[in-house]
């Protein structure tokens, strides 16, 4: 399970698998209250729209796992090439939209006070920016090495990302974080 979300209020935890499916967990009960397919051949993490039952999920779409799930889910057939964020109505799976994103998306952080969503595109080195009901892109910054992971100083107006190396780097190297000023 790549992804996991809270919806602390609903008693509710959203979790992805490599089988393109979301499966909801109650919280109070620890037993799988719902589970439905989605489009997503690859999804990872999961942000939640506190304001609506939109739920934002990242379909990766790397050969590597590509392969992985060829060998390993018995009738699988790769119908989407992913590198996209699926916009999903979290009561039913419906897929409301798909947002076109740099290569393999990871990390996705919904700021919904400012309408933004921000995602980290591992092997791009990039992160983008969508206006979060529009769905258009509003921004795009490189960073050096794989962005991973998002954190954000709404107070601050500063976007964190962790960054993990290459594979060329050294054994010892140090990992970094990155601060982009919105």
């Amino acid at each position: 399970a790549p992804g996991l979300a809270l919806d602390a209020a609903n008693k509710r935890v959203y979790t992805s698998n490599l089988r393109g499916e979301v499966v909801v967990v109650g919280t109070d009960s620890g037993k799988v209250e719902q589970r439905f397919p989605i489009t997503a051949e690859q999804p990872m993490n999961i942000a939640l729209d506190p304001d609506s039952n939109r739920m934002f999920v990242t379909d990766q779409g790397l050969a590597m796992i590509r392969q992985y799930q060829a060998g390993s889910i018995e009738g699988f057939a790769s119908k989407h090439p992913g590198q996209r964020v699926l916009v999903l109505d979290r009561t039913t799976g419906r897929e409301i939209a798909s947002i076109a994103t740099d290569a393999g998306p990871l990390a996705v952080l919904l700021d919904a006070p400012r309408k933004r969503l921000y995602v980290t595109n591992r092997e791009a080195g990039t992160v983008t920016a969508y206006d979060s009901q529009t769905y258009a892109r509003t921004g795009r910054w490189e960073v050096s090495g794989h962005p991973n992971s998002l954190a954000l100083d709404a107070k601050g107006n500063v976007l964190y990302v962790s960054i993990k190396n290459g594979e060329d780097a050294a054994k010892d190297a140090k990992e970094s974080v990155a601060r982009i000023q919105l």
